[in-house]
């Protein structure tokens, strides 16, 4: 049974298909009673994993079949991990709910590393200035270049020559 968008020119739809257009676009569901799976199944393909897994727990008949459905939630949310995750575990859903739960442990650690090296960032004293430190400026009003190697020599030179002139006179 194919659920559609669009009003057929000519004909009415039945009660049955109007009601699961209906819970096509707003699946909020909690119990579905006796209703078969193929049936539901154009429904809980639009579920998200959350909501299927809700579902689930509260109409124990529907985890012989939805397989399929946890495995398109495993292979679109875990593309890399999933086949390992498979083989441990034997099951789609159970294959999924390890995985989810891995990766959110995975992301307390991350929370908790960050949180730490923030209060290391915090604890750290900081000093405050009063002032900017003034920064020495030659007679023309320029901060000067530290010298070159060559200027160093130079200026060694000429005091070493200015030493020895002098001595002579």
């Amino acid at each position: 049974m194919e659920l559609s968008n669009e009003f057929e020119p000519g004909g009415v739809y039945s009660l049955e298909m109007l009601c699961l257009n209906v819970l096509r676009k707003k699946p909020d569901l909690d119990y579905i009673g006796y209703y078969p799976y193929h049936m539901l199944k154009p429904i809980l393909v639009n579920l998200d994993p959350r909501k299927l897994f809700k579902l689930e727990n509260n109409n124990k008949r529907l985890l012989a079949h939805t397989d399929e459905l946890w495995e398109r939630h495993l292979k679109q949310n875990f593309q890399h991990a999933w086949p390992e995750a498979l083989e441990k575990f034997k099951s789609f859903r159970r294959a999924y709910c390890n995985l989810k739960f891995q990766e959110r442990k995975n992301e307390e650690e991350m929370i908790n590393k960050l949180k730490q090296v923030r209060e290391k960032q915090i604890s750290k004293p900081t000093q405050i200035l009063k002032k900017i430190p003034r920064i020495p400026l030659d007679s023309r009003g320029f901060i000067p270049k530290p010298k070159s190697l060559f200027d160093k020599a130079m200026s060694g030179y000429k005091r070493d020559r200015s030493i020895f002139h002098n001595r002579k006179k």
